[in-house]
């Protein structure tokens, strides 16, 4: 069984410092993370920063209306 961690449970420490708080994740022991957004930030550049360290994304959270109409940016 896989076991990964919801990233909304350490938003406070991604808002302090998002690359050390991944990093952190990492070497906590986590390989899978789920996202509730992309952070303000760039889905490809999100994909090559936890491709980097070693982090899969299983999962990211968007509100509906996001995924009506912007749903090729998300």
């Amino acid at each position: 069984m896989k076991f990964g961690l919801q990233t909304y449970t350490v938003r406070q420490e991604i808002a302090k410092d998002f690359e050390v708080a991944f990093k952190a994740i990492k070497e906590t022991g986590y390989r899978h993370i789920e996202l509730p957004g992309l952070y303000e930030k760039d889905a490809d550049d999100l994909k090559k920063f936890f491709s980097k360290i070693g982090l899969l994304t299983g999962a990211v959270m968007f509100p509906l209306e996001e995924l009506d109409n912007k749903l090729e940016t998300v």
